[in-house]
Parts: structure tokens; C-alpha cells; sequence
């Protein structure tokens, strides 16, 4: 009584009731220091929505990147709340990056976004042959995504 309706869980995070919207700002992210230094993000916007402990979120993110990119993992950051423990460990979605081609498959810019993990804000490209490590592969230029996708969080 008093408690309301849980989902997945007996923590707050799992209350229907912890509800929240509002915007976030996503960063094009990359391991590597020299890569992230020559990135520049150009349009950022995004919008929220957690219910309980899961988090949709939608946005759009271009950005341009000098030099010859290393291979070293690149995606989003800045995600409104850090990833759960173990909870999105297997979720890849295919996702449309303007400005690149897919070499794997000739195919223009389908990756796909591999959720944040345990005590992360950080979304992954991957592709069906390099888990990350898509800096070489994405390359320099400008590049631009607009997509929307629900993990679990512990927040």
C-alpha cells in the first residue's frame, strides 16, 4: 500500500510512478584521445522519457571528424541515464549513419547501436564483422544520425 505498481524490480528505479521526460544533449563519442579531439559535433538534440526503469530516447546528432579516424569505438554519449547491470549486454538495433558507407556490405550506412552497459552513457556502433572499433571504418567527414531506442537503467 502506498508503494505503487512495480516492474521488474523492487527498487524506485522500478516504480511506475518514477516518471520523467525532458531533453538531453548526445556527443559523438570516441575512444580514442586524438580522434575525440578532431571530432566536432555540429546539431545536437534530444528528448527523454523514463518510466519506471526504462529510458526512450530519440535524437539527432551530426558531426564532422578530421584526419584519418583509428580504429577504436565510436558511438553516442551523454545518454540521460547510465545503462543497468548486465540488462542491455545483448541489444544491437540497426541504425542509418548518413555520410557512410557499410563496406561489410555495400550497403549505405547501416550499423548497428549496442545499448550502454553497466554504469555507462555510452551507445556503440558495431557492425556484423567489428564489435566497436569503427573509427577507420566510419572515417573522416561529416556524419549524421537520427534515431530512437529504450534501454534499462538502475537509476
Amino acid at each position: 500500500s502506498g508503494k505503487g505498481i512495480l516492474l521488474g524490480g523492487t527498487g524506485d528505479a522500478n516504480r511506475l510512478d518514477d516518471y520523467e521526460e525532458g531533453t538531453w544533449t548526445p556527443q559523438v563519442y570516441y575512444q580514442n584521445s586524438t580522434d575525440a579531439g578532431n571530432a566536432t559535433n555540429i546539431t545536437q538534440t534530444g528528448r527523454y522519457t523514463k518510466i519506471g526503469n526504462k529510458v526512450f530516447v530519440e535524437f539527432r546528432l551530426a558531426w564532422s571528424i578530421t584526419g584519418s579516424p583509428a580504429t577504436d569505438n565510436v558511438g553516442i554519449k551523454n545518454l540521460p541515464f547510465n545503462g543497468a547491470a548486465a540488462s542491455n549486454s545483448f541489444a544491437d538495433m540497426p541504425c542509418f549513419i548518413k555520410g557512410y558507407t557499410n563496406p561489410s556490405t555495400g550497403g549505405r550506412g547501416q550499423l548497428a547501436i549496442t545499448l550502454p552497459g553497466a554504469n555507462s552513457n555510452i551507445a556503440i556502433f558495431s557492425d556484423s564483422n567489428l564489435i566497436g572499433n569503427m573509427g577507420v571504418v566510419i572515417g573522416a567527414g561529416t556524419h549524421e544520425i537520427r534515431f530512437a531506442f529504450t534501454y534499462t537503467t538502475d537509476q
